[in-house]
């Protein structure tokens, strides 16, 4: 029977009853419970997140590249990849308005950069870096602290009128902060406008190099937006200052590295065979020493086994290190640091036990695509502001001796990258050639992937001299030396 009486909106459920079964009907990962009552996640925005952590991640940043074995392989293994021993290259191709490459240009412009870059007291303020320097230590810095920061000197004492001066990125005073209705936002030292765009950056004015609390004066450095480089990867939209790209790993990291040493000092105290002196009752002895807190301690020599009075006795401590498990141990930390970090685990932990060259090549080239992405985003972020606002200075100072008025037409820059070796060069370079043959690549496209240019290329092969001819050989003659 049922109850007429009833209001029919008492049959619908509660509030809470409709709120917990659209919980359960959620995305698992969305899902809120006795299992994922640890899973901590932020509901803020990026700027708020990077506010609160980005201090603490630099400080152990820095901390962690200095101690950890493994963070300072992996900040090597960014700059030895991304930028290398050549840096990344310049190579103009201005194009005249028939579309002809004005090589002529292109030489003027590219020696012009060369005599720059080559020139510490031309490319750095304080004159301590070249330009293949200022590219490793961005690449170094943008790893490690998540950010480089760069100030472009426009009028500096030098031939072309054009300098670099790093920051620490300390500078940029993360803690100054200032919102004004319908005006610019100071958001973490830097002003942007209504639409995000950065318009100055606040830095810290300091009484020293430093940038610790003691060192501030209270004041800071407004400079325009256009005069700084600022670049690191974006992960947010809405993300203006970046964070380091070991932070992922450095718990891991800095768990194996604790490990290892925790290992290494058991080990050795298994290798010093240590033990413990007892007595129950029996004849008074004196050992060797005491220490500072009148504990026995005897001196042991190889082959030397002391006899001890009646009454007394030695126990091992027998500390079994290093354990069984030690290597597959250390193995899983790394495999899972090497994932962190976006490198091969083989390469990261100099671990070729077991690798075969199919397995190299598939580890080595998903890593190698990784430092071709980064390669890029250098080149667009730290290398082309600079060479476009140097070549402009170049023409103002006719440092390099072209019409200004065609400065857009020069600023046709393209960078290459480093490449590496081939895992198996011989096949890769025949298969190059065929690409070559059939016009699906260029011999200056397979020259800048293996790190070298083919214009240049082939002026020095006309410079080279004529290699001397072999001495004919006169094939009429008989062994016996008879016609």
């Amino acid at each position: 029977m049922f109850n007429l009486s009833l209001n029919p909106l008492q049959l619908l459920p509660s509030r809470r009853k409709v709120a917990a079964l659209r919980r359960r009907a959620a995305w698992q990962a969305a899902q809120a419970n006795r299992i994922t009552a640890d899973w901590r996640f932020s509901g803020g925005s990026s700027s708020d997140d990077v506010k609160g952590d980005w201090t603490t991640i630099v400080g152990r940043a820095r901390t962690h590249a200095r101690d950890n074995a493994y963070a300072k392989k992996y900040l090597d293994m960014v700059v030895k990849n991304v930028v290398g021993d050549r840096g990344i290259q310049l190579n103009v191709l201005p194009k005249d308005s028939n579309g002809t490459i004005d090589t002529a240009a292109a030489k003027l412009i590219e020696d012009a950069w060369k005599r720059w870059g080559e020139n510490p007291l031309y490319v750095d303020m304080a004159g301590r870096k070249t330009w293949l320097d200022s590219q490793q230590a961005s690449a170094r810095r943008t790893a490690r602290d998540g950010e480089t920061l760069v100030r472009m000197v426009r009028g500096a004492d030098n031939p072309f009128g054009f300098a670099i001066k790093f920051y620490d990125c300390r500078v940029l005073d993360i803690d100054f902060n200032l919102h004004q209705s319908g005006q610019n936002q100071i958001i973490m030292g830097i002003e942007v406008d209504t639409w995000g765009r950065p318009v100055a950056y606040h830095l810290k004015q300091t009484t020293s190099n430093s940038v610790s609390d003691d060192s501030r004066t209270g004041r800071h450095v407004r400079i325009p937006a256009d005069e700084i480089i600022h670049w690191g990867v974006e992960e947010y939209e809405d993300q203006i200052r970046y964070m380091s790209w070991m932070a992922t790993a450095m718990v891991q990291a800095q768990h194996l590295g604790n490990y290892e040493q925790a290992e290494i000092i058991a080990s050795r105290q298994a290798a010093s065979k240590i033990g413990f002196f007892t007595q129950k009752t029996g004849d008074n002895w004196e050992p060797d020493s005491t220490d500072d807190d009148g504990k026995y301690f005897q001196h042991i020599e190889p082959g030397k086994v002391p006899l001890l009075p009646r009454g007394w006795d030695y126990k091992d401590a027998d500390a079994t290190h290093p354990t069984t498990a030690y290597a597959e141990a250390v193995k899983g930390f790394k495999r899972a640091v090497a994932t962190a970090y976006g490198v091969a685990y083989h390469t990261l932990g100099n671990d070729l036990e077991g690798v075969n060259l199919s397995s190299i090549r598939h580890g080595l080239q998903d890593e190698r695509d990784m430092w071709k992405v980064i390669q890029e985003q250098m080149a667009q972020h730290f290398c082309r502001p600079i060479f476009r606002n140097w070549l402009r200075m170049a023409l103002l100072t006719q440092a390099v001796p072209l019409p200004i008025s065609k400065m857009g037409k020069f600023m046709a820059d393209n960078w290459l990258g480093r490449r590496w070796p081939f895992v198996d060069p011989f096949k890769d370079a025949k298969a190059n050639e065929i690409l070559v043959d059939r016009l699906w690549r260029t011999n200056t496209s397979v020259a800048g992937e293996i790190g070298g240019n083919y214009a240049d290329n082939i002026e020095i092969a006309n410079a080279e001299p004529t290699p001397p001819q072999p001495p004919a050989t006169d094939t009429g003659s008989n062994t016996n030396g008879q016609n």
